[in-house]
């Protein structure tokens, strides 16, 4: 059986500026949306990848990695050396498809998401990030699960789990479950994210609403990870923090726009082209504001 790094497409391309790393992922995020309209799942995912990037050479890049499949023992290892693989001497921002994922195994997905966290990676979800593919998700700095593809239900071992004695029993899933709690409040997410998955049986699964999604932080960046990015551009613009802040709520007002449908364009690639036109100015507006003048 593959699991999911056996199905990563190969890093190849051209460089892509770290700044530009939202963007990437907004962009991502629309070609998905067409694709699940226009395509089966498995086009869904070869689309995605077609965009994956990385190149070997420059001395910072933003490398695009697809993973789909189940998780499985020994995946983190094959991520530990890909990762050393492709950073060399380099600072490289990673940013990781997940195109779909029905979830596997919990523990490796833990170091996987203890790996992206490491790492400082993204992470785009699409069509399909089950069970424990959350982990990983959880893992990531920066968060952009599609809508609807996000699915929770309680972690259950898929190993030897005793059958003969409760007590034995009890404290094996005390461990287990006690394990995945701990994970999730050491990437500073709420407990609620934990007692929610909990609330499903193994067998069932919930697919997470928007505003659950939202309320779980798991379309948020990192508290501590925004902590440091925002101390960091603070600096480098020689404004205070306070400043920084009142610029990204400006920019929020002045700059945000909203998708067009696909329906009012004549083809995909005609809306894919209109939507990147539109964040490309959306972006400059944002440069504009945030690196204006201090009022």
């Amino acid at each position: 059986m593959m699991g999911i790094l056996d199905r990563m497409p190969h890093p190849h391309g051209a460089r892509l500026p770290s700044s530009r790393i939202g963007m990437i992922c907004k962009v991502a995020g629309s070609l998905v949306a067409a694709a699940l309209i226009f395509s089966q799942p498995g086009e869904a995912a070869f689309l995605v990848s077609d965009i994956s990037k990385c190149d070997p050479a420059p001395a910072r890049d933003t490398c695009i990695l697809g993973l789909r499949g189940t998780i499985e023992a020994g995946d983190a290892e094959k991520l530990e050396q890909l990762f050393r693989s492709l950073e060399g001497n380099y600072k490289r921002d990673f940013i990781f498809m997940i195109h779909h994922s029905p979830g596997g195994n919990v523990i490796e997905a833990m170091k996987i998401g203890r790996l992206f966290r490491q790492r400082q990676a993204t992470v785009v979800t699409n069509l399909r990030c089950a069970s424990a593919c959350v982990l990983l998700l959880a893992g990531a700095v920066r968060r952009a699960p599609f809508p609807g593809t996000t699915e929770i239900h309680r972690p259950f071992s898929t190993g030897d789990f005793e059958t003969k004695n409760y007590q034995l029993a009890q404290k094996q899933y005390e461990r287990m479950t006690g394990t995945v709690r701990a994970y999730i409040r050491e990437m500073n997410l709420p407990d609620s994210l934990f007692e929610a998955m909990m609330a499903i049986p193994p067998h069932e699964l919930k697919t997470l609403t928007q505003d659950e999604v939202s309320r779980f932080g798991l379309d948020s960046p990192d508290p501590v990870f925004e902590e440091m990015e925002q101390t960091k551009n603070a600096r480098a613009r020689n404004i205070s923090r306070i400043e920084l802040l009142n610029r990204r709520r400006l920019a929020e007002e002045k700059c945000s726009s909203t998708a067009p449908p696909v329906s009012v364009f004549p083809s995909l690639g005609h809306w894919a082209q209109n939507n990147y036109d539109r964040m490309a100015r959306e972006s400059e507006c944002r440069s504009a504001i945030m690196d204006g003048p201090h009022r």
